[in-house]
This record gives structure tokens, C-alpha cells and sequence, in this order.
């Protein structure tokens, strides 16, 4: 990995790393994110993140559907994640239920769509598909020719970065915000219950402690 070698002043170092205003908040890189559940029945017809207090930070980093006072984000990218574990299959069908199954029908049986609402203003519906950039599930799998069993790996495309907002959108400190997407009216089953994640990924800004 190659990277620009930039020569500075131990006051310019100061200043970039640690701003000293109380309006000259600090900027770093950073991704919000919230997880839940697609359920294997069918009975999933909607998911609305960054609404839950989740207690995990390992499953969500918003808590309440607002950023904490003083903060504030400028959303770049908007991705939303199948988090399938890879499972044995049955056969070599391409047909055989399992991770890469589950994915393509909630991408395309279920035609998943996902919209943004900051404050009251909503932007979308997008498709899914759209949030990686190959359009649907990628995988593999093996076996053997005398036990026509495999295990499967599945992902809902390759990680690209997602879909681009051009640092165009703000959720502005203690301002409402939520994402949510809609599949089709009936539900779609699926093998088991499966996590997602929307995430999204911009730059935070934050006070100076």
C-alpha cells in the first residue's frame, strides 16, 4: 500500500489532530450501523434501523435514532449487508437451499428496496441491489462426487463502498434519522433467520474533548 509522505510543524500536527475551538469540531472517518433480523418464515415484510437501543455494540453503534449532542455526520456511501454463515447444502443444485439461496430471494424474490428519512424529508426507495455493485448474490461452494453434499458461502455482492451519496446528505447533531427498506407484500421464506446491517459511512464531526 502506497501513501503520501506530507511534512508538518509540530503546531500544524497539534491543530490537525486536536482542534482547540469550541466551533472547529474534529473530523474523523467513521461508519454508523445497526443490525437486524430477516426472519426464515416469510413474515419479514419491512426492517426499520437505527431506531433500537441496542445494548451490543457489536450489533449497532446508534442507540434512539439521533446522534448525541454535539456530534454530527456527512454521509459519503449507504450499504446494507446479508450477513449469511456459510451452511451445508444438500446436492449440487444450483437450486440447493443455503447461504447464496437466501440471499438472491431477498435481493430478487423479495425485491428489497431501502429508503433514508432525515428529520421529515425522505430520499428513496432504492433497490438493494444497488447498496454493492454486482446486482446480487456472489459464492461457492464444494463437495464430492460420492457425497453430494457442500457447504456454502454466500455474500450480497463484493464490497465496492457501497451506494454514493456525494457527501451531499447531513444528520445534523440530536436530529431523528432511520433507514428503512420494504420487501415484497406476503414475505419471501428463506432457509433460516438471517442477521442484515445497514451501514453507513461518511465523516463524524465531534466536539473537542
Amino acid at each position: 500500500m502506497f501513501f503520501k509522505v506530507v511534512p508538518m510543524s509540530y503546531a500544524e500536527i497539534d491543530r490537525a489532530s486536536g482542534p482547540v475551538n469550541a466551533d472547529e469540531p474534529e473530523a474523523i472517518p467513521f461508519v454508523l450501523f445497526d443490525s437486524l433480523t430477516y426472519l426464515a418464515a416469510g413474515t419479514t415484510v419491512s426492517q426499520k434501523f437505527f431506531q433500537q437501543n441496542q445494548g451490543d455494540p457489536t450489533i449497532s453503534n446508534v442507540n434512539g435514532g439521533s446522534l448525541p449532542e454535539g456530534e454530527s455526520f456527512r454521509i459519503a456511501r449507504m450499504g446494507y449487508d446479508i450477513l449469511a454463515v456459510p451452511a451445508a447444502v444438500a446436492g449440487h443444485s444450483a437450486l440447493a437451499e443455503g447461504p447464496i439461496y437466501d440471499i438472491s430471494r431477498i435481493l430478487k424474490t423479495a425485491r428489497g428496496v431501502f429508503s433514508l428519512k432525515l428529520s421529515q424529508k425522505d430520499y428513496g426507495p432504492i433497490p438493494l441491489t444497488f447498496s454493492h455493485a454486482s446486482g446480487g448474490e456472489t459464492g461457492f461452494g464444494w463437495g464430492t462426487f460420492t457425497a453430494e453434499a457442500s457447504l456454502a458461502f454466500g455474500n450480497n455482492g463484493t464490497f465496492d463502498g457501497g451506494f454514493p451519496t456525494d457527501n451531499s446528505l447531513y444528520i445534523k447533531s440530536k436530529t431523528q434519522f432511520s433507514v428503512t427498506t420494504q420487501f415484497a407484500s406476503g414475505g419471501t421464506t428463506i432457509t433460516v433467520d438471517t442477521l442484515t446491517r445497514f451501514w453507513l459511512a461518511g465523516t463524524l464531526y465531534r466536539r473537542v474533548v
